[in-house]
């Protein structure tokens, strides 16, 4: 008896303070520590690889001293380990580990926050646009869509998770309806 609350105990600990990062379905790092942080280096290179997947620009890097930095789309964050202080745009904060939440939040990266995993999409769509009988989509990153037949329309559906119009599309999920009388 004492053992199996002992490991239910420990199960909930680690539900409650451990987390798990997706680039879509991929998972690219999961923590048993605390809970939406992570290392200064584990970050960077979840970044550097989430970047590589979007085809967007590479983060520059940088370090002055103990501090380090990381600049991109127009924001800076920096770390330094040795003061525990972490800093994001000219904000400072004292922290041990890096707060991936807020930091997705200054580079206004959209995600989703499912019990103890954060999922970042895969397919960044910028424009959907019909020209005639052509359908143009552009986007950053992988293609996740499915298009639909239906009647007098195509819809067009996610098969990942996509952002659109400022949302985050699960797989399945409904992204927008063009009209037209033409086949796929």
């Amino acid at each position: 008896m004492k053992k199996s609350l002992l490991l239910l105990l420990i199960s909930f600990w680690s539900l409650c303070f451990s987390f798990d990062l997706y680039i879509g379905d991929k998972l690219v790092y999961s923590s048993a520590d605390l809970q939406n942080t992570m290392s200064w280096s584990s970050f960077v290179s979840f970044f550097e690889e989430y970047t590589k997947i979007l085809g967007a620009d590479n983060p520059s890097k940088g370090q002055i001293g103990d501090f380090q930095y990381l600049v991109w789309a127009g924001h800076t964050i920096g770390f330094d380990k040795n003061a525990d202080v972490f800093i994001i745009d000219g904000i400072t904060k004292k922290s041990k580990v890096v707060p991936l939440k807020d930091i997705l939040s200054a580079f206004q990266l959209l995600f989703i926050e499912e019990e103890s995993k954060i999922i970042l999409p895969d397919m960044v769509i910028d424009k959907v646009f019909q020209i005639g009988d052509i359908i143009e989509i552009t986007y950053e990153g992988l293609n996740r869509l499915v298009f639909k037949k239906e009647e007098g329309f195509i819809a067009i559906l996610s098969r990942g998770y996509v952002v659109a119009n400022g949302n985050v599309y699960k797989p399945g999920q409904f992204v927008r309806n063009l009209s037209t009388d033409k086949k796929i």
